[in-house]
């Protein structure tokens, strides 16, 4: 059905697509379309080099079949625990692919033991991403409230997002 597989980091055509046909109304973090090209080619270094500000970096597209509908990553800090970031195009939301993204994306990090847990963050209103998470084991840890820039015309505006944070904790029982 879907498969991951690294980031083709040479596309930024495919970058841009995703975020131009993602909605990207519960991200916390959202980008402009067109991407800046300053930091979409730091984000792309990161990608290929697998290390942002020095730390591990994981992207996966993930694929139905040989398109690119969303992709999957991850980022590590120094006390072996990560954080996820999942999106797809808005057109294959709701038909269980996030869901099975992530199911892979956390087969993948036990099988290299590249993490202890695995954390992700969504906004409170977001129920499609929270299943997401339940459904793959993580557990709701804590709610938070945050100031995010959101593109607007060229600009930007500052709003406040209250999110929740969800932890999947890698074990033998698991």
């Amino acid at each position: 059905m879907i498969h991951l597989d690294k980031w083709p980091y040479l596309r930024k055509d495919e970058l841009e697509d995703l975020y131009a046909n993602a909605d990207q109304s519960y991200c916390l973090v959202r980008l402009p379309v067109p991407l800046p090209l300053s930091s979409t080619r730091n984000y792309m270094r990161a990608v290929r080099t697998e290390s942002t500000n020095g730390r591990p970096f994981l992207c996966f597209a993930v694929y139905l079949d040989d398109r690119i509908i969303g992709k999957i990553e991850a980022s590590k800090d120094e006390e072996e625990n990560a954080e996820a970031d999942l999106i797809l195009k808005r057109q294959y939301t709701g038909k269980g692919y996030g869901t099975e993204a992530m199911r892979q994306l956390q087969m993948i990090l036990q099988e290299r033991q590249w993490c202890r847990t695995l954390a992700a963050y969504t906004d409170r209103d977001n129920a499609a991403m929270i299943r997401v998470l339940e459904k793959n084991g993580f557990e709701k840890e804590r709610g938070f409230t945050a100031d995010v820039m959101i593109p607007d015309g060229g600009t930007y505006t500052v709003k406040s997002v209250r999110g929740m944070e969800y932890v999947y904790s890698f074990s033998a029982e698991k």
